[in-house]
């Protein structure tokens, strides 16, 4: 009789929690904001204009970290930098007078989390969108590799910013988390952006950053991804504050599973590996089996 599957080991996997978490916010699919969400500016200037239209008469010119409230999408698109989000109409505060107007949905944080007196944003700056064949239902869907930024600022000023690319499609969403003191001792604060897609087949990705009070470090991005009953391939890291971790050592994991667990035996493998750090970055580790 099967007694597991690796779709369970994937929801136990991706459902871990730290007890240092402080807060996570989950958003909508790319490019997609709620009514009445607040949210910050990611792009370093931008224009806000009259009209959904990018000839239209500019409202006021806002900077990253400028506050806005997303009053509702537009059904009018713009494809910028590669890909497709809709122009959304925003209210905000300028030279003390409540304006409003519209701009292209990408130029917005999806979320944000506070560091004291630094904002941490994040947002896509690029995509390669290709378009694919969906052999289940002879329809088309898009795959993309998105260039994602993340983005401490102080105020309007941006002090660092970490980049790094992922694959992914426009039916991913993101969630953004705060963790203190994870355990590592040159870096007191962590955020983890994780994009995800809630179907087998499709990888997650976590990105983790810390912070030390004067720059980002971007840690190497992990992905987990399982399709029931085929595979599982899971990568995370293990922090000195994570159950098994070790004191003020950041541990890297790799699982891999093929098929059922079923009576108790399985083709099923885990490896545990200590990251280095050269003084600039965490390198991962080579495991075994890996050229």
């Amino acid at each position: 009789m099967m007694k597991l599957h690796y779709t369970l080991l994937f929801l136990l996997t991706i459902s871990f929690r730290l007890a240092a978490q402080e807060e996570e916010s989950s958003t909508y699919p790319l490019g997609v904001f709620a009514d009445n969400q607040q949210t910050l500016v990611f792009g370093s200037t931008i224009n806000v204009r009259q009209s959904p239209a990018k000839d239209a008469s500019v409202v006021a010119q806002l900077s990253a970290g400028d506050a806005v409230t997303v009053l509702a999408t537009d059904a009018a698109t713009l494809r910028l930098n590669g890909w497709t989000a809709p122009w959304v109409k925003i209210a905000f505060r300028k030279d003390g007078k409540r304006l409003e107007g519209y701009a292209w949905a990408g130029v917005f944080s999806p979320s944000s989390v506070r560091l004291g007196d630094v904002t941490i944003v994040y947002g896509i700056t690029k995509a390669e969108i290709e378009k694919i064949e969906n052999a289940g239902d002879g329809g088309q869907g898009s795959s993309g590799k998105y260039a994602v930024e993340i983005r401490a600022l102080r105020g309007n000023q941006i002090l660092s910013t970490v980049a790094t690319t992922v694959f992914m499609d426009g039916g991913y969403y993101s969630q953004f988390t705060k963790y203190n003191n994870l355990g590592i001792k040159q870096f007191k604060n962590w955020v983890k952006l994780s994009y995800n897609f809630d179907a087998c087949g499709y990888p997650s990705y976590e990105i983790w950053c810390a912070w030390d009070g004067a720059k980002l470090t971007m840690l190497p991005v992990l992905s987990t991804i399982s399709d029931a009953g085929v595979f599982f391939d899971s990568e995370s890291y293990l922090f000195p504050e994570t159950e098994g971790g070790l004191p003020d050592v950041l541990l890297y994991q790799h699982e891999h599973g093929e098929g059922m667990i079923e009576d108790g035996a399985s083709d099923y493998t885990k490896q545990l590996r200590t990251m280095t750090w050269n003084g600039k970055a965490y390198l991962k580790p080579k495991l075994k089996g890996q050229d």
